[in-house]
């Protein structure tokens, strides 16, 4: 039955609250009874994607690091939705403080290579604010295929990929 909760710490205030696990590949919403704010988190993979997600990425996946920060957004197989943190929009990798950057920026693929190793596709969604890799600017629904060290500039947000 243990299985079946679903533990987390609010990303606003840290409350620790349980839930019974929703099916993979769902959504859930709640309310946090201790801050009142809304919390959306994915279920994945049988693993919880919740905002300002952090940690060790899986052997071999790149990550992406936010520029001038020691901070760094875990990277997964399969699709990685970045944008705008916003408590009305599901994110993989929600990103506060930059209001040019669109809520649903960009999708980042996480592929496997035949004989190993990973590949990164780069897909502009609806973002009607800037997308650019390594300076160059990418249109709304432009796909482009990313390497190790590329820099993406979502509005004014600068992140490298790195491994």
């Amino acid at each position: 039955m243990e299985n079946n909760i679903l533990k987390f710490k609010c990303p606003h205030c840290q409350q620790e609250l349980a839930v019974r696990r929703p099916g993979q590949g769902t959504g859930l919403s709640l309310t946090c009874p201790r801050c009142g704010k809304a919390i959306r988190i994915k279920i994945q993979e049988r693993e919880v994607r919740h905002p300002g997600q952090v940690g060790k990425p899986a052997l071999g996946i790149a990550s992406l690091a936010l520029m001038g920060s020691t901070h760094t957004f875990v990277l997964r197989r399969g699709d990685n939705t970045i944008g705008r943190a916003d408590t009305d929009t599901l994110q993989d990798i929600p990103i506060g403080g930059d209001m040019t950057m669109s809520r649903r920026s960009v999708n980042l693929r996480v592929g496997v290579v035949t004989g190993g190793g990973y590949s990164y596709t780069l897909h502009v969604l609806n973002a009607k604010n800037p997308v650019t890799v390594n300076g160059r600017p990418i249109k709304e629904g432009g796909m482009m295929p990313l390497r190790v060290g590329d820099v993406l500039t979502l509005g004014e947000t600068k992140l490298m990929l790195k491994v």
